[in-house]
């Protein structure tokens, strides 16, 4: 027994007005009820009793709603059992006159997640007074990320997708993070619990290490001799191995490269316009290590 979604209701379009809402139900041998909700309460007057095919494509009116984001809930349930089934949408209604923005995400949005893992909220904005080009601002944990605020357009035809980058974390418990999203005075939070990673570690590295170069509180403010040294200066060197691994730098012009902030407003050495690096690994050699090694780089790419 199963409650399906009918590809012929749009929860991306915005309805003014009774609408139309459309589901199938489907259950062989089994005399199936289903129960409509508005925003979590029973609309009785809508109850579907004594459904007996195998399927059933339902159809029903929901009233007019106000102006803003509603929940619609179909529940489907059985007489010869207590298993269930349900589907739900956030949908947009608009009210003649109000031209305040509105905002609502789709129900499928996780409401938890594993650390590291990839968290897309999916997403859309209607303006009544404005549906193209609506400065639209996203925040972490009630701080604005580095790219916002957007300009975004009202598309009934595919969900808007903000792929959240920087989501905090706890390496010991729960933490729960709070995005939102804002369209003048009108707000939409999204609560996400990022759960611990018990099963991987993507920390990085910080003991055992060869190599370690972090560039953690550079500048390119920093004197022409300054800037261009980056080293690691071996804590368990010996009379056999090198004290000090120095990286080469090649072509940079400490202007648009080098030691910059990335959007996340975390410094990092950026490599462009013919720029390169030379990072010697002959210290890798005379340790003659017994096991594998591993090479770890935080990167990201832009503009490709």
């Amino acid at each position: 027994m199963s409650l399906q979604k009918d590809e012929n209701f749009n929860s991306l379009q915005f309805f003014t007005g009774p609408f139309s809402f459309k589901c199938i139900a489907i259950g062989e041998y089994l005399t199936k009820k289903v129960s409509f909700y508005i925003d979590d309460a029973l609309i009785p007057s809508l109850t579907l009793t004594n459904l007996m095919n195998k399927e059933h494509n339902i159809d029903v009116t929901i009233p007019a709603q106000t102006h803003g984001v509603h929940k619609i809930t179909a529940v489907l349930g059985c007489e010869e059992s207590s298993a269930s089934s349900s589907i739900s949408y956030n949908i947009c209604c608009v009210e003649s006159g109000n031209l305040s923005p509105i905002i609502w995400y789709n129900t499928n949005t996780p409401t938890s997640i594993i650390n590291h893992d990839i968290l897309n909220i999916e997403y859309m904005v209607y303006n009544p007074s404005k549906t193209d080009n609506v400065e639209t601002h996203y925040y972490i944990n009630n701080v604005e990320i580095p790219t916002s605020p957007l300009e975004i357009s009202y598309d009934n035809s595919a969900w808007l997708k903000w792929r959240v980058i920087g989501y905090e974390s706890s390496s010991i418990s729960d933490f729960e993070n709070i995005f939102t999203i804002r369209v003048g005075t009108t707000v939409v939070t999204i609560p996400v619990i990022v759960k611990p990673d018990t099963k991987r570690n993507l920390d990085i590295l910080s003991s055992g290490l060869y190599i370690s170069l972090d560039a953690a509180g550079r500048s390119n403010n920093e004197n022409a001799q300054s800037r261009e040294t980056w080293i690691y200066k071996d804590p368990n060197a010996t009379d056999t191995t090198p004290p000090v691994t120095s990286v080469k730098f090649n072509d940079f012009n400490w202007y648009n490269n080098g030691w910059i902030r990335d959007d996340d407003g975390e410094t990092c050495l950026r490599v462009s316009n013919g720029a390169s690096i030379e990072i010697p690994l002959n210290v890798m050699n005379q340790k003659a290590p017994s096991t594998s090694l591993a090479f770890e780089f935080v990167f990201k790419i832009r503009n490709v």
